[in-house]
């Protein structure tokens, strides 16, 4: 395994603190982060800039894409500064511009395809799923990108995410999408030591009782009409 660390298009790994080096993954469109420390003296020169963009490679496979969101530097010790990184995915790219429009009578695909046309520079929409669902109306009103899609989402009962070379993918999650390996026994992907199963039946029931209730309120009448210049509450 080689990893590789890309700032701007700049190999930085010899720069990077490597106990510090935190990367941390979260399924659909929950956010990735990646976390790391940089010591700047001497002949190291280089320090890191906010928006500067951080892309990880394991070998051949990009395992991380996004951009610095925040630094916090300090001085460690006498002409030494370091300096601590916190990236986020590239959702911060996506969500620079707000949408505020109205949709009417669209398939959701051709809405995530606006959207990312006219609010998204730089996005793809390859893995977007035509789902045969067409939306009567749906209204943004100056919400982040990631806020539309998720709103979309929820909706139709798909999910999304964004990969590592800017594509929206959007699919339907009682179908899911293939894992990218497998696991056996050799081919390296898990360590070895680490798989554990657990049995546990503290939660099985061969009976299971619902309690409900109903409850009728008092029957109401609501007046509509016109307003007759006297009457002040309706």
């Amino acid at each position: 395994m080689a990893i590789s660390i890309l700032v701007n298009g700049t190999e930085r790994k010899n720069y990077i603190e490597w106990k510090s080096f935190r990367k941390e993954d979260i399924i659909t469109s929950q956010v990735d982060t990646l976390r790391f420390t940089t010591k700047k003296y001497g002949d190291r020169l280089w320090s890191p800039g906010i928006n500067d963009e951080v892309i990880v490679y394991d070998d051949a496979d990009k395992i991380f894409g996004g951009v610095v969101i925040e630094i916090k530097e300090q001085i460690s010790a006498s002409n030494i500064l370091a300096y601590d990184v916190s990236c986020k995915d590239y959702t911060h790219l996506l969500d620079r511009k707000l949408v505020f429009d109205t949709y009417k009578d669209l398939e959701v695909k051709d809405i995530i395809e606006d959207i990312i046309s006219r609010y998204c520079d730089g996005f793809t929409t390859n893995n977007v799923e035509t789902t045969g669902i067409a939306l009567t109306y749906i209204l943004f009103n100056y919400q982040e990108p990631s806020k539309c899609f998720t709103e979309l989402a929820d909706l139709i009962g798909y999910d999304w995410y964004i990969d590592y070379d800017k594509d929206i993918h959007f699919f339907n999650k009682r179908i899911g999408e293939p894992a990218p390996f497998n696991l056996t026994d050799t081919n390296g992907k898990y360590i070895f030591n680490s798989l554990e199963r657990i049995e546990d039946d503290s939660q099985l029931r061969n009976v299971v009782y619902v309690r409900g209730g109903e409850y009728v309120g008092d029957e109401r009448t609501d007046k509509i009409g016109v307003g007759d210049g006297e009457t002040k509450t309706f």
